[in-house]
């Protein structure tokens, strides 16, 4: 090192301050867009979290749907009201004695 200038240093340092400049603007590059567009990103954890979302909203349903049933069951066990409404509306039955009236619209 002797025989080099102090102007070959000085350029020889800020050659490799500048290669190091550049691979760490590259690495942040990187993580950056690693950040937002990779397989753990923001965006990927935005579609996530949608559809977390939209299952806690279907499980909500669902375990609504479920209480109605469980309360049409119920019903269907213990009530023999219930039971006769359902047959009368679903299935047009009569007790003995009972008059049907039928009403049809004209063409």
């Amino acid at each position: 090192m002797g025989n080099r200038s102090h102007e070959a240093i000085y350029r020889q340092r800020k050659r490799r301050r500048g290669a190091g400049l550049v691979l760490f603007l590259l690495a942040n590059v990187y993580l950056l867009f690693s950040f937002v567009f990779g397989e753990r990103g923001v965006l990927t954890f935005a579609r996530t979290r949608g559809a977390h979302d939209a299952l806690l909203e279907n499980t909500a349903l669902l375990q609504e749907e479920n209480a109605r049933l469980q309360a049409q069951i119920a019903d269907l066990q213990n009530s023999p009201f219930y039971i006769e409404r359902l047959a009368r509306e679903r299935l047009g039955m009569v007790r003995d004695n009972e008059w049907v009236y039928e009403f049809y619209e004209k063409e």
